[in-house]
């Protein structure tokens, strides 16, 4: 048998220039791994790398006029990494660039189970923020954990793959994020900006307001199931579509969101078209809920990790061994599984969880 996946750690700092360039030449190979990947991937879709290239030509324009500092970052990890911006472009707006494509995969972007347990119903007062992360399972070779400190604004602990700017984490003034695939209607959207950016936006707000305006009212291409909390004991799910956004609290204590519409509104508003795709979001919500629930005034990591490693319904898991959904054979799975100590600026993952051989490594973040 292969050695249990790990993933490799990096921490730069400075400015967007200095971040940009340290963390292309640290993760020169894995980004190299995450564009063997997506060149597969595209081309499957009916799209050549040049037509690719092009279009990511067009995502830096739109980059450019939207966040100049992420903009300089995504420069110069091409440079760190000896590649061409526009194959950096590539691995962010992949969703984007695949919406586009002739014959577009069935799952466009990420799965995931998410949870959020409040001060109140942890075993310490801690906030604790949870996610399985479901997407193509051969990413397991280009995840990498970021530290990532800027001359300004908030340090943060990040999870993506190679080449991503954002995905999941935590940042030093306690605001903490994860997100989850939803697909509606209202896909795709025209104008929009790739998620990583207004995620980044978000993970580099100082203040809980700031994150959610962020996300609100950014331009989005494509929905996105968005939660964001706070160490201080705030909790939101955003549930947002190239149009509108609707938004989910806290229900006696915990906020948990799979793939699929939750909300009033949104369930009134939009055709869910995601429910196709991936009908065992329905109970995965539901399972991780009930084991929370079950350890009500005593939920810490550990019992949030136990959560997001149920295998009710297997394959089709909130624990997900590799599993063909399409017809080109690609593989989904549980990349990792992703857990928060908001309070205490720590990120616990465990790679591969359907790996009975996988453990658990704890990151902390250092202002």
């Amino acid at each position: 048998m292969s050695a249990p996946t790990t993933f490799p750690y990096y921490e730069v700092e400075g400015d967007a220039e200095a971040i940009g360039l340290a963390y292309g030449r640290k993760a020169m190979d894995r980004l190299g791994t995450s564009l063997e990947i997506y060149r597969s991937v595209l081309r499957d879709a009916g799209l050549s790398w040049d037509e690719a290239l092009q279009a990511a030509n067009r995502f830096i324009s739109g980059l450019d006029r939207f966040d100049r500092d992420q903009a300089t970052e995504l420069r110069a990890i091409a440079r760190g990494a000896g590649v061409r911006p526009q194959e950096v472009m590539i691995i962010n707006a992949r969703t984007d660039i695949l919406y586009g494509a002739p014959q577009p995969p069935a799952l466009l972007d990420d799965g995931c189970t998410g949870a959020i347990a409040m001060p109140e119903v942890t075993a310490d007062g801690h906030l604790i923020h949870g996610q399985n992360w479901d997407w193509r399972a051969d990413c397991k070779n280009s995840v990498v954990i970021v530290q990532r400190r800027p001359e300004v604004g908030p340090a943060s602990l990040n999870l993506f793959e190679a080449g991503t700017l954002t995905r999941c984490g935590l940042n030093s003034d306690g605001i903490a994020m994860t997100a989850n695939f939803l697909r509606c209607d209202h896909d795709p959207g025209q104008g929009g900006v790739p998620s990583p950016f207004l995620r980044r936006q978000a993970l580099s707000a100082s203040t809980f307001a700031d994150a959610v305006e962020r996300l609100m009212t950014g331009p989005r291409s494509f929905s996105n199931n968005i939660m964001l909390s706070d160490a201080i004991g705030v909790a939101i799910n955003l549930e947002t579509t190239p149009r509108e956004y609707y938004w989910t609290k806290a229900e006696d204590g915990l906020l948990v969101h799979a793939n699929h519409f939750t909300s009033v509104a949104g369930q009134a508003r939009v055709f869910d078209t995601g429910l196709m795709l991936s009908a065992d979001t329905l109970y995965r919500e539901d399972r991780v809920r009930a084991a929370l629930v079950a350890a009500h005034g005593a939920i810490d990591v550990t019992t949030m990790l136990d959560a997001l490693a149920d295998e009710f319904g297997a394959p089709y898991a909130v624990n997900s061994a590799p599993v063909a959904r399409n017809s080109h054979g690609d593989d989904t799975a549980t990349v990792a599984s992703i857990v928060m100590d908001v309070t205490a600026r720590e990120m616990t993952v465990v790679p591969t969880p359907y790996d009975p051989r996988s453990q658990a490594v704890t990151y902390q973040l250092e202002a």
